[in-house]
């Protein structure tokens, strides 16, 4: 139940974050479409994407707003209903040796 709860409160961090840094863009950049980050090396750019990746979707906001909220609220529930492997499964698969050593134990 704490690995579901963390990783709700992970999510929702991650989200703050992303959002936080388009409010950033837009007050940002929008009024002069980019910005030199490192001078001849680096600028940002504002751009819209209305659709997913690569700009799937684009013009159908409603059906990836649907979709989205479905598979969010399907993995919301699988942590909570612990269908999910724990995070220390991932943790043991990824060093798959030493484990002990991370605090973490092998998958069963």
């Amino acid at each position: 139940m704490l690995v579901g709860i963390l990783s709700i409160l992970a999510a929702a961090g991650l989200t703050l974050v992303d959002q936080l840094i388009k409010l950033w863009a837009t007050v940002e950049l929008l009024p002069v479409g980019s910005k030199p980050f490192i001078p001849h090396v680096l600028e940002f750019y504002y751009l819209l994407n209305d659709g997913m990746s690569f700009s799937m979707l684009s013009g159908k906001r409603t059906l990836l707003v649907i979709v989205t909220g479905v598979m969010l609220a399907v993995l919301a529930g699988m942590l909570l209903l612990r269908k999910m492997p724990p995070v220390r499964a991932f943790c043991s698969f990824l060093m798959q040796e030493n484990h002990a050593d991370f605090g973490c134990e092998p998958p069963k």
